[in-house]
């Protein structure tokens, strides 16, 4: 549980020793942290769940909740501070939905977060942000405390704001150490201990009362991005009139209500119960024993009193609690049992009142007397009081009302609104919607700044007022500002609503709206405020190709989410890298993260060069993790030739920290092929050179290197196989085997060409006279082909050693299929042609020539290659030689 706890020392606490006071008002009124301990014989070995150790003895050898499953001994019960799930979302003051991945199978050796047992070999969720675990069937019961990742208040000065840990319980590594008090805190039997989301610190249950309350992100506070720097619009559109849950229909199966010694008790309306839980019993148990197990197993940890249960055919009427229920009539065709509260008096009664996050408090909630016709103004006056900020103008606040189920729904209340007459309304649909129903007093308005959205998939070759008209007529009045932002197929919209409400209204407009023929991308972005981050931070922003490295990807995205705040880490499947180098145009220094191959390297650093001027920090130095297949740009600065099991994230990220700043020559290419001249007069438009044919691009920018002929040949025929069975090329192994194929078939097969007779090469104005070729490669680093030294060693003679960060590139010839294996096995080197900063190439044949990796069969023309106007900064390796900035 995330919960923040400090040392009491009152004599109320002895009893429980270093409790919260957060806590107390809990514990008076459910019992010891909430559980329901009951003393149990274990016929198997099992661990406490507080001190990790093991339960010794024959009987009786310790308790267990009745409705978490949580285990202690006897001398450890006292000291019990995590509480039970039954009312641990009573005790989270700001609830955050969780992000579930999909349904698996493969979660060994963890714990489910709500009935403490394990996953194995049993469908289960895991939230990608903080770790929690959940069986299938227990998601519903989860309780909403994911870690928060924007909480900018904006009237806060930096000396103010500060991180809290967020505690997650179990489900880590069995050899971490206390963070206090050194000792061994993990645990692989049983869901013990507590590790912090931030810092990743571990600790025993009672150590982290001892700790700091304050966070300070442990070895990755540098490249954290605070969430009080951020701010996010809520997500939650403004209805006119809110409902918690889409209706739900009679299930099948429902026409028999127990099964053995399986008793179905459903919570809702006759006509379409919301849940339903099984219930296991004796045959012979009567229904106060089944009343008792029903309010368990829905973590309701009231009086049973206030409860009773109903058969369907007159559901006002408590069944007598001597009768026996498996003595009911299996031919109803309806649910036969329905879990009711007694009436309450729907005139008056209590409710509680959150504090919301600007509200500065030490308590969570509190308890307010209601009367059916009290209105939210009313109650807002009382609560102002109650939380002693009566001298401020009320005006300024508004009660929310917040649904705690399958994530979290909120939506600001009106003035004439009375919340009790909400709750008996909600009552009457679902008992456990009302108990995960609160309501909050909040800041009205919070000034946190525009709404932007990134608007992607957009026709392209379009000039702005055509952007602006499209638009216009999908979102109407609500477009209120705009500005055309950076990439062809690319727009944004700034809204000047502060609620966020209207922008997300716009957002479900445009997701539901297809333009030119199909659904656009929408995304949201967070604000960032670099007025509260601390000096010494260089957030880190991470973009994550999900389709590179055999799935690497989604596994990479994941454990970065949890270990960063989520907002500094985007999917590139997901609008590009244009919506993460926007939100974080406005802060003074950050870094960057690829995770990919080269080609992903390239399509970032070129995003990077079109918003360059929009950005407060012109150069961000980027790192990169390898997931491609040659990775030959990681194996330069000193990244490695791949990402394997070895590389730990965390271990990433703090090498990420420490890396040099270093300086990359890049490269214009320019393609004047014959057809384009003559196909550029009749074909002018917006975007200038790439009008011509669209299969030939005009112009390039090289990162690593430009390839002609054999070695462009073999990539073109290796990328055609990858496009017509994409599902098969997943393996970098299994690729590698297909270039031998490939290369094989080049072997017996000779070339339509003779390289030297089709191509002239002029390097800073000298022509070179080409022995007999097959192709050649212009290097821009020293590495090709996945890790091949084509330039071969330093030598002593009229060439200068090869580098990245010289303003020169390398040009070398290949003889043939077989010369190119022979490198490739490290037992020989290319030819060696020139060096030089301008090189011009004329082809006289049409010829394979790939950049970077894509290749494409280019016409009869000129190839223009001369340095770009500023070299990109890069990370690299501390290990690694670098050149001096």
């Amino acid at each position: 549980m995330s919960f923040s706890y400090y040392t009491n020392t009152s004599s109320q606490s002895l009893a429980r020793p270093l409790s919260a006071p957060i806590l107390d008002e809990a514990f008076q009124a459910h019992g010891q942290s909430g559980h329901r301990f009951v003393r149990k014989t274990f016929t198997r070995p099992t661990y406490c769940h507080h001190c990790t150790d093991m339960l010794w003895g024959f009987t009786n050898q310790g308790f267990m909740c009745d409705v978490c499953n949580f285990v202690t001994h006897d001398r450890c019960m006292i000291f019990v501070t995590i509480p039970c799930v039954s009312i641990a979302t009573t005790l989270v003051k700001i609830p955050v939905a969780h992000t579930w991945s999909g349904l698996s199978f493969s979660f060994r050796k963890k714990f489910c977060s709500v009935c403490r047992r394990r996953l194995e070999d049993i469908p289960a969720f895991r939230c990608q942000v903080c770790d929690y675990y959940v069986h299938e069937a227990c998601q519903d019961f989860s309780v909403t405390d994911c870690k928060q990742s924007a909480t900018y208040v904006p009237f806060l000065g930096k000396r103010a704001v500060k991180q809290d840990h967020h505690w997650r319980e179990g489900n880590f590594s069995a050899s971490s150490k206390c963070v206090s008090c050194k000792h061994s805190c993990g645990s692989g039997e049983c869901l013990a201990s507590l590790k912090c989301s931030w810092c990743a610190q571990s600790s025993h249950t009672n150590c982290s009362q001892l700790l700091p309350k304050e966070c300070h992100y442990g070895y990755l506070h540098r490249v954290s991005l605070p969430p009080f720097c951020v701010s996010f619009p809520d997500k939650t559109p403004k209805p006119r009139h809110f409902h918690t849950f889409s209706e739900r229909g009679v299930q099948k199966g429902f026409s028999r209500f127990y099964r053995m010694k399986k008793i179905k008790v459903y919570d809702g309306n006759l006509t379409s119960p919301r849940a339903s839980k099984s219930v296991t019993v004796p045959r012979n148990a009567k229904i106060s024993k089944v009343l008792d197990e029903t309010l368990k197993s829905f973590h309701i940890n009231d009086d049973p009193d206030n409860y009773y249960l109903a058969k369907a055919v007159d559901e006002r009427k408590p069944l007598d609690p001597e009768e026996i229920p498996v003595q009911f009539p299996e031919k109803e065709s309806k649910p036969l049992i329905f879990l009711r509260i007694k009436s309450a008096d729907k005139r008056k009664g209590y409710i509680r009142i959150y504090a919301g996050t600007e509200i500065d408090v030490p308590v969570l909630f509190k308890t307010l007397p209601v009367i059916a016709s009290t209105s939210v103004s009313d109650i807002i006056s009382v609560a102002m009081k109650k939380f002693g900020i009566w001298n401020q103008n009320q005006e300024d606040y508004a009660l929310t009302e917040v649904h705690l189920i399958k994530g979290v729904q909120e939506r600001v209340m009106e003035a004439h609104e009375c919340p009790w007459k909400t709750l008996m309304d909600i009552r009457k649909q679902s008992i456990r919607d009302m108990k995960l129903t609160r309501f909050y007093l909040r800041r009205r308005n919070s000034p946190l700044g525009p709404v932007t959205m990134c608007i992607g998939d957009l026709p392209t070759s379009m000039d702005r007022s055509k952007y602006e008209i499209m638009l216009n007529g999908v979102l109407g009045e609500r477009m209120l500002s705009s500005k055309f932002l950076f990439e062809i197929g690319s727009h944004s919209i700034i809204h000047k609503n502060p609620d966020g409400y209207e922008g997300v209204t716009a957002l479900t407009k445009l997701r539901r709206t297809p333009i030119d023929g199909k659904t656009a991308f929408v995304k949201i972005l967070p604000s960032m405020h670099p007025e509260v981050l601390p000096p010494e931070s260089d957030p880190l922003l991470v973009f994550v190709n999900c389709k590179s490295g055999g799935g690497q990807g989604d596994d990479i995205l994941s454990a970065f989410q949890r270990l960063l705040n989520p907002h500094q880490v985007y999917n590139l499947m997901d609008g590009g890298p244009l919506p993460g180098l926007y939100a974080f145009k406005d802060l003074p220094r950050f870094r960057i993260l690829i995770c990919g191959g080269d080609g992903t390297v390239g399509w970032v650093l070129s995003c990077l060069d079109d918003v360059s001027t929009a950005l407060t920090y012109k150069k961000p130095p980027s790192a990169i993790v390898p997931l491609g297949t040659g990775n030959d740009m990681s194996r330069v600065l000193q990244w490695g030739s791949g990402y394997s099991s070895g590389d730990t994230p965390l271990s990433l990220l703090i090498a990420v920290d420490h890396a040099e700043v270093v300086h990359l020559d890049r490269w214009f290419v320019m393609f004047d092929s014959v057809d384009s001249l003559s196909d550029m007069k009749s074909n002018v438009s917006a975007i200038g050179l790439t009008a011509g044919r669209e299969e030939e691009p005009n112009m390039f920018v090289m990162n690593n290197y430009l390839g002609i002929g054999i070695d462009a040949d073999l990539c073109l025929d290796f990328h055609l196989r990858r496009e017509e069975a994409p599902e098969k090329f997943t393996s970098r192994l299994r690729n590698k085997g297909v270039y031998f194929r490939v290369g094989l078939r080049k072997m017996a097969n000779k070339t339509k060409w003779v390289f030297s007779e089709e191509v002239e090469i002029e390097v800073d104005g000298e022509k070179l006279q080409l022995p007999t070729l097959e192709g050649i490669v212009i290097l821009n680093i020293g590495s090709w082909a996945a890790g091949a030294d084509l330039w071969g060693p330093d030598k002593d003679d009229e060439f200068r050693p090869s580098s990245y960060c010289d303003c020169l590139v390398e040009v070398v010839g290949l003889t043939g299929v077989m010369q190119m294996g022979q490198i490739q096995s490290g037992i020989r080197s290319g030819v060696r042609l020139a060096q030089g900063a301008q090189i011009n190439i004329k082809l006289k044949c049409e010829i394979p020539v790939q950049i970077d990796g894509e290749p494409w069969m280019q016409s009869p023309g000129n190839v223009i290659i001369r340095p770009a106007l500023m070299q990109v900064t890069i990370a690299t390796s501390c290990h690694t030689r670098t050149c001096n900035l």
